[in-house]
């Protein structure tokens, strides 16, 4: 059981630290994927990729890593069938920190798509991101990888 999680933890630094880098490649700065209403003076909706200041946990990388090493759990029917890989689910850090729109992107199924799905949607409250000094939307996109030891 410890080699699992050894193994779990490893592979979530280095999903975060891929991540991290192709974001900078993938991604477009400050490109808005919502149109804003220019007549209606609402609350801008915008969502952005990358913003000057990017979203993160609360006491950031290394307490990320700690909460999803505590929070996932082996889906029984992956284990069972031997399925592991990487699943990738995105999801919107809110302007107040909250996590909305968490949907699988890619998956590997035998439960671990849900497993991915339900520890995104469970997850605290993170610092915002920021654009020219105020809190915006942000579509985040995370890698969780599922591996038999």
């Amino acid at each position: 059981m410890k080699k699992l999680i050894r193994c779990l933890i490893i592979l979530l630094i280095l999903a975060l630290t891929t991540y991290s880098c192709s974001c900078k490649t993938k991604c477009n700065k400050g490109t808005k994927t919502d149109s804003t209403n220019l007549v209606d003076p609402a609350p801008d909706t915008s969502i952005f990729t990358e913003v000057g200041v990017m979203p993160k946990f609360p006491e950031g990388d290394d307490a990320l890593i700690k909460y999803m090493i505590g929070s996932i759990k082996y889906p029984a029917e992956a284990k069972k069938n031997g399925i592991t890989g990487v699943v990738y689910i995105s999801f919107i850090v809110e302007a107040d920190g909250t996590i909305t729109n968490a949907k699988v992107l890619e998956g590997v199924g035998g439960g671990c798509n849900e497993e991915a799905l339900r520890v995104i949607k469970e997850m605290p409250k993170w610092i915002p991101g920021k654009n020219k000094g105020n809190p915006v939307r942000v579509q985040f996109t995370m890698p969780i990888k599922f591996k038999l030891s």
